[in-house]
């Protein structure tokens, strides 16, 4: 029974957030969406870049632990006598730098799709708030009229 409730009181939550962002994206303007758009694309940039960044620790390692093996490959071997290279203890600095570029890119990628973030979150939260303040002052005067009103009343009594 309390496992059925729960999943009933999580299903209403994912609803109620699913109408939420409904309304919020019906509110937003054409440029904040592709705003959303262009920020959705610098995410799976981001995923790439931090897949990329993990796929390149391997070669790294590789190439501390046991150089002779990354060298037994042949295009790693081709590729590295075409750059002039003879010996596998060669390999190490070219790998580091690249293992150290993929991390330093995939880390700029990251704090770019976290700034981007937070100034399309502000964005929105201003835009929204604008909004909200510009219904609220144009409403008519019998409305403000009617809270002050009340106000004054709930403070007298």
């Amino acid at each position: 029974m309390e496992k059925t409730q729960r999943n009933s009181n999580n299903s209403s939550k994912r609803l109620r957030t699913i109408s939420l962002l409904i309304g919020i994206w019906k509110n937003l303007r054409r440029r904040r969406k592709i705003q959303v758009f262009y920020l959705f694309l610098v995410m799976i940039l981001s995923g790439f870049a931090e897949v990329f960044s993990l796929a390149a620790v391997v070669p790294l390692l590789a190439v501390l632990s046991d150089p002779e093996s990354i060298w037994g490959i042949d295009y790693v071997q081709s590729f590295s006598q075409l750059i002039g290279f003879t010996n596998p203890n060669q390999l190490l600095i070219p790998i580091t730098i690249a293992f150290s570029c993929a991390a330093l890119s995939a880390a700029f990628v990251r704090l770019l799709n976290i700034w981007l973030n937070n100034r399309l979150s502000a964005a929105i939260g201003t835009d929204l708030s604008c909004e909200s303040y510009r219904r609220t002052l144009y409403q008519p005067y019998s409305i403000h009229l009617g809270r002050v009103t009340r106000f004054r009343n709930h403070l007298l009594f």
